[in-house]
């Protein structure tokens, strides 16, 4: 599933930084939309999620 793929990524770029990571407010508050987002049960669809990982894959 690309959610997957994508949490997968974001734990390895995770650990590759090492400690803890403050955002900064502009992304606090980007968080805090999608967390709104998600409890309100908008979620982009599987292709829409493909579509982005297919412009970030390396060839």
């Amino acid at each position: 599933m690309a959610q997957d793929q994508l949490a997968d990524i974001a734990f390895e770029i995770d650990a590759s930084l090492g400690g803890a990571y403050v955002p900064t407010p502009e992304e606090r508050a980007a968080i805090d939309r999608g967390l709104a987002d998600a409890t309100a049960g908008r979620f982009v669809s599987e292709a829409e999620v493909e579509t982005v990982l297919g412009k970030l894959r390396r060839p």
